[in-house]
């Protein structure tokens, strides 16, 4: 979705391309893809609080998109089950 252009009105947020900056924040769908290769990349497989919390809201975030995905009930039933991970 982070390369496709057909996404690029789907989403409440504008879809950014290339690492962020300052004058250009990352998107969620960039931070999204970040989160997955930490994940993937862990040689310990541990994640601190702050760090899963952070992915969590994230995740949660972007699965509750306004504008695209808070009508789609695959992304809703995942925005579920992440919350019954965090409780």
């Amino acid at each position: 979705m982070l390369n496709c252009r057909r996404f690029d009105s789907k989403f409440s947020f504008p879809i950014t391309t290339g690492k962020p900056t300052t004058h250009r924040p990352a998107c969620l769908l960039y931070k999204a893809r970040e989160i997955g290769i930490a994940v993937r990349r862990s040689s310990t497989m541990k994640v601190t609080d702050v760090d899963l919390q952070d992915y969590f809201t994230t995740l949660n975030n972007l699965l509750s998109d306004s504008r695209y995905l808070s009508h789609d009930s695959d992304a809703q039933n995942a925005v579920m089950k992440l919350a019954q991970v965090v409780s």
